[in-house]
């Protein structure tokens, strides 16, 4: 087993579950060679785990969770519609599994699902996700995505070819009849197993709010992508049946049987992979900047993620421009984040410099000791030269991490409230340096998102529309009947990943949390099997708010009932449209 504390190029804190004590079948069929799910999941129900695997499982997600920033406040989260009220009691749902698990003949496949179902799918927080071992990885899917649009003033869901799944066309799949397959192509899809479209969708999306607490904003991933595909590493990948009846706007009835995609590598078996991720279904973009039109003075700013040196992307794509131009619209659909100091330097150029982000580390015994373990560094997380003082930012905070009483979402506990992200002294932004020579002089900005904006998208949207007058935020889609939608999603908190090429490790013994730091080359298996990802952190815009951004609506100024496309005819009538409410 293996915990680990590593640094990011952004400067966010990576801590990592990594648990290698599950003995799998060898269960793909060859590379990305598919096979009904139904008969994929016998492999995956015959995965053995054993008793003391499952009690080192749940003690250490016990131990890991009390670090969880909103432990106290999903207990009974505020009430913000149409955000989901969150009621978990975080300890009472562990001591379940453990009743639950302990003793009892279970397979490894459904002791994972059982801890995502009541413990964490739940929270319905993007930045904390339990991931099941990578020796499981499938993909399930069906012929086609789903599109929606509005047509005369009737809400119309509808097939889409899935020109987006990896190296996989229908013509591999010999079980689904590519005539039927080509028929449902475009056509309208009023039910899916007896039930109304919108309903189906909707109960998914309550029973795995895997992007936001804002159900819009999980309606517009589900058609999306969600729906169509699932991931057996993830909650949603526990299929209730092996097929998927469709019923369309004339009434015929079709099925197809979900298709299984093995998403691992043949290379290795389950005792020394060191694979964990999926299959990307995903469609890639590009950053880029362009003209609405070649006589326009709208720019269009093209922003898939801040996971790379976007700002510098911009900055040189923008430098062979001509003229100036007065309105830009900035694209963000579908950005999941990324460096936070490259959402911030954006922040700076297009508007002016922005204020500290301000995080709350929740008071724990594993962060305790992570603490003490970092002593006066400056380049550990945790080390108390790495922050600092929030009264002067030129001054280093000695004693960083006293507790101090804090009120958060109606409820009291033991936090530290640190400051961050303070410019050129966080390490990412040295990282990353601001390659911007003067400012942006835009007299109006329309932040573009799906309402899928998370992590520093949301920072960055934040800071932009809460704090200038002539930034607005516009979203797309959503469910039709909701008023209102979020235009950023899961902005609180620090995502935690496992990353198999860090150098060092630390390892923990939960029962007395001594750690020690050993090498990789002497634990070969360190970066396999679960991960559990978690905020430990709250990261929110405005120093010592009560209710933090992660549960609090910021519902956007404009809306245009457009649902997810990804084509350019689509993408120019979206953006005709967005350009049109500029004042």
């Amino acid at each position: 087993m293996n915990f680990g504390l590593v640094l990011r190029a952004n400067g966010l804190l990576i801590f990592f579950l990594s648990i290698h004590l599950v003995s799998c079948l060898d269960c793909f069929f060859g590379d990305h060679i598919p096979v009904p799910a139904e008969d994929a999941f016998p492999c995956l129900y015959n995965t053995n785990i054993t008793e003391g695997t499952k009690r080192t499982i749940l003690d250490i997600t016990k131990n890991s969770l009390d670090a969880y920033v909103f432990k106290d406040i999903v207990r009974n989260s505020p009430k913000s519609y149409p955000l989901r009220h969150i009621s978990v009691d975080i300890d009472h749902e562990i001591e379940g599994v453990y009743n639950e698990t302990l003793g009892k003949e279970i397979n490894a496949f459904n002791f994972y699902q059982i801890i995502q179902d009541k413990i964490f799918t739940p929270l319905a927080d993007a930045h904390t996700q339990f991931i099941k071992p990578g020796c499981l990885a499938y993909v399930f899917i069906q012929p086609f995505t789903l599109g929606a649009k509005m047509v005369d003033e009737k809400f119309v869901i509808f097939a889409k070819a899935a020109q987006n799944y990896p190296s996989l066309g229908t013509d591999e799949i010999t079980f689904w009849n590519k005539e039927e397959v080509s028929a449902v192509i475009g056509q309208e899809i009023t039910h899916i197993d007896g039930l109304p479209i919108i309903k189906a969708i909707q109960n998914f999306i309550h029973r795995y709010p895997m992007h936001s607490k804002d159900p819009s904003v999980n309606f517009n991933k589900a058609i999306q992508i969600d729906f169509m595909s699932r991931q057996s590493l993830m909650a949603s990948g526990k299929l209730d049946r092996y097929d998927m009846e469709y019923t369309l706007s004339n009434g015929k009835r079709v099925t197809f049987k979900w298709a299984a995609l093995w998403s691992g590598f043949n290379d290795y078996m389950c005792d020394n992979a060191d694979y964990t991720g999926g299959a990307s279904l995903l469609p890639s973009h590009e950053t880029s900047v362009t003209p609405l039109k070649p006589d326009s003075d709208t720019l269009i700013y093209r922003i898939p993620s801040f996971m790379s040196r976007i700002n510098e992307e911009l900055f040189l794509k923008s430098w062979r421009l001509t003229r100036n131009f007065t309105k830009l619209i900035v694209d963000l659909r579908g950005n999941g984040g990324g460096l936070v100091c490259e959402g911030m330097h954006l922040v700076q150029h297009l508007t002016s410099a922005p204020p500290p982000v301000y995080v709350d580390v929740r008071h724990s015994k594993l962060v305790d000791e992570l603490v003490r373990l970092s002593g006066n560094t400056s380049d550990q997380w945790f080390g108390t030269g790495a922050w600092p003082d929030p009264k002067n930012s030129s001054v280093d905070y000695a004693d960083w991490y006293g507790p101090r009483a804090l009120r958060r979402g109606g409820k009291v506990a033991e936090y530290s409230e640190k400051l961050m992200y303070t410019g050129a002294r966080e390490k990412s932004c040295v990282q990353s340096p601001n390659p911007w020579r003067s400012q942006g002089n835009f007299e109006q900005i329309l932040l573009l998102t799906d309402g899928n904006c998370g992590s520093t998208c949301a920072i960055f949207t934040t800071l932009m529309s809460k704090q200038h007058e002539h930034v607005k935020t516009v979203t797309t889609g959503g469910l039709p009947h909701q008023k209102h939608m979020s235009f950023s999603t899961f902005p609180g908190g620090l995502s935690s990943l496992s990353d198999c090429a860090d150098g060092g490790r630390l390892r923990c013994e939960l029962d007395d949390f001594a750690f020690d730091r050993v090498e990789p080359q002497s634990k070969r298996n360190f970066c396999t099997d679960s991960d559990a990802d978690f905020s430990e952190f709250r990261a929110d815009t405005v120093r010592g708010q009560e209710l933090p951004d992660e549960f609090t609506f910021y519902p956007a100024d404009h809306r245009l009932m457009m649902w997810p496309g990804v084509n350019d005819d689509e993408d120019r009538e979206l953006y005709e449209r967005v350009d049109a409410l500029f004042t």
